[in-house]
């Protein structure tokens, strides 16, 4: 593999402890090209290893980019000298000693602090140290999984130096992982074998997080058939919190995903989830409060993108009902829920635990669609002057504003959340004049109406959430004062024809349009079709409401 030197770059001096560090790996691999005795090649092994500790002293508090650039190095000599040994058993258990202080080069760089302040450097070492991930040895091992001694510290070493890249790159292309799909699926085979047992696991699943939070890398995932393999290892019942961490995390992620949510249903995952949430309610005591409070509103999020609405619906209402301790994990999860978006509003990125604030808010949304729920969330108190209504409020205008200027995926999202929350809650009588009354509101609402962000094509576009024209059109026919058909009773009880309710995706919208008027032109159904609810005809005598499927059915 071609050096890939920082120090000419970054750093202008090398440095001569540094330089005796590494020449004890170069005489190594002089040893073992040199010598066919294997006594001999031994006995020269053992003297050289006692050379390392003492010059690691002197090196490990050197400055970071010298001590990355001297680990590169490292990684390269370590691969040729594991090429030169091949698998001779013997010789390799001598080199332990070597090996394992690739790690400890982990543990004294500030690899944020390196990454942070320089992205282009972050992007040469990602595809540099994704040569190492791809190298065929380090895909023999994944399948093999022998000579752990030897290859645990490297391959460690290699997974953390690459998640701290993908950390801190926020734009990467596609094709990033190309090369690096048939490595990738045998980390499920390796994690498979291991049973979570080690500390390369872990690694593996903090990798797996952070690249399933890359919403276009998860479509790939998926195929590789990560869903199963996440609902197999969260069955495990002696999981460290960590990797429950990480394995619901990734879940989360590809619930997120259309295509996922309906992986995970078909191979039941409600049902692995419920006997998980029962594991960590046994070993509650066992974790600190933080942590089961970060895996419950994991818990709660995954399990609601899962739930079909009507599904949803009878979940909450069962567990309103129960004055039981699940009530209370139910209620104390929802708190979170809330407390998160409350938390990432205030911070800088919009972030919280790992979460970007549209994450919780698009939950939100699809749990709004019961009324307890509402009533509930928006009884909690902020501390402030400010009540829960005007706090998504003045949410909506700081979002308005930063997507006037800006094509933002993230803060899309969120406004487009915000819009179907607040629409929401304006079904709510008691929450209509406070929305009415404010002015600002009213005004932003009305300019929405006509805005021209397009998230269909997005990888997280959530098949709950309408279209920011329409909820805003659903929230002003809301909270119109004329008298308008809104006043109509939910459900009509004589009608002369039956009912019909046409959902439509935004990409089909000309064809939804010649249906409707061809069906129509027929004179043997009345329709509700969102579009049509500002016209004064017979057919929009249902207003906007999940109740409309109880007529049909």
């Amino acid at each position: 593999m071609k050096k890939m030197s920082l120090i000419n770059k970054l750093v202008p001096v090398r440095d001569v402890s540094i330089d005796e560090f590494l020449n004890i790996f170069y005489k190594l691999e002089q040893i073992l090209l040199d010598n066919s005795d294997c006594d001999l090649i031994i006995s020269y092994i053992d003297r050289l290893a006692l050379k390392i500790h003492p010059a690691y002293q002197h090196i490990k508090d050197k400055q970071f980019l010298m001590l990355l650039d001297l680990l590169n190095d490292l990684l390269i000599k370590v691969m040729d000298i594991l090429e030169i040994v091949d698998r001779s058993s013997i010789i390799i258990s001598h080199l332990i000693s070597f090996v394992q202080y690739l790690p400890k080069f982990i543990e004294n760089i500030d690899l944020n602090e390196i990454f942070s302040s320089n992205l282009i450097l972050a992007e040469e070492i990602l595809h540099f140290y994704l040569k190492f991930l791809n190298h065929t040895r380090i895909k023999n091992y994944l399948e093999s999984i022998e000579q752990r001694e030897i290859y645990d510290p490297l391959l460690n070493t290699i997974l953390i130096i690459i998640f701290y890249c993908f950390h801190h790159i926020e734009q990467l292309s596609i094709n990033i992982l190309d090369s690096s799909k048939s490595t990738i699926e045998l980390f499920i085979f390796f994690i498979d074998q291991d049973h979570l047992q080690s500390e390369t696991s872990e690694n593996l699943l903090h990798l797996l997080k952070i690249l399933h939070h890359k919403s276009h890398f998860t479509s790939v995932f998926i195929q590789m058939g990560y869903p199963q393999a996440c609902l197999r290892w969260i069955s495990q019942s002696d999981l460290t919190y960590n990797n429950q961490y990480y394995i619901l995390t990734i879940l989360y992620n590809i619930s997120r995903h259309n295509n996922g949510t309906q992986i995970l249903n078909e191979q039941n995952a409600l049902k692995t989830l419920r006997y998980y949430k029962n594991q960590i309610n046994l070993k509650s005591s066992i974790l600190s409060q933080t942590q089961y409070c970060t895996l419950a509103v994991l818990f709660c999020m995954t399990y609601a993108l899962l739930l079909e609405p009507e599904e949803l619906k009878k979940f909450i209402k069962s567990y309103f009902n129960r004055k039981s301790s699940q009530n209370e994990f139910l209620c104390n999860t929802f708190d979170r829920l809330f407390r998160s978006i409350v938390y990432a509003a205030n911070n800088e990125k919009f972030m919280f635990n790992c979460l970007h604030i549209s994450e919780p808010l698009i939950v939100l949304t699809r749990l709004f669609i019961n009324d307890e729920i509402v009533d509930y969330i928006l009884k909690q108190d902020l501390g402030t002057n400010s009540n829960i209504v005007e706090f998504f409020c003045q949410l909506l205008f700081k979002f308005y504003n930063l997507t006037r200027n800006s094509n933002n995926k993230c803060d899309q999202l969120t406004l487009l959340s915000l819009c179907n929350l607040l629409w929401s809650i304006s079904f709510q009588d008691k929450y209509k004049n406070e929305l009415k009354n404010n002015s600002i509101f009213m005004n932003i609402i009305k300019l929405l109406m006509n805005d021209n962000i397009d998230l269909t094509k997005h990888e997280y576009m959530p098949r709950h959430l309408s279209s920011i024209r329409k909820a805003t059109e659903g929230l002003l026919w809301n909270l119109d004062d004329k008298s308008l058909h809104v006043a109509t009773p939910l459900i009509i009880t004589e009608r002369s024809h039956p009912l019909a309710m046409i959902s439509y995706s935004h990409a089909n919208i000309l064809f939804c349009k010649e249906l409707v008027d061809k069906i129509r032109s027929m004179e043997q159904f009345d329709i509700w079709v969102d579009y049509l609810i500002h016209e004064s005809t017979n057919y929009t005598t249902v207003m906007h409401s999940d109740d409309i499927w109880e007529e049909i059915a």
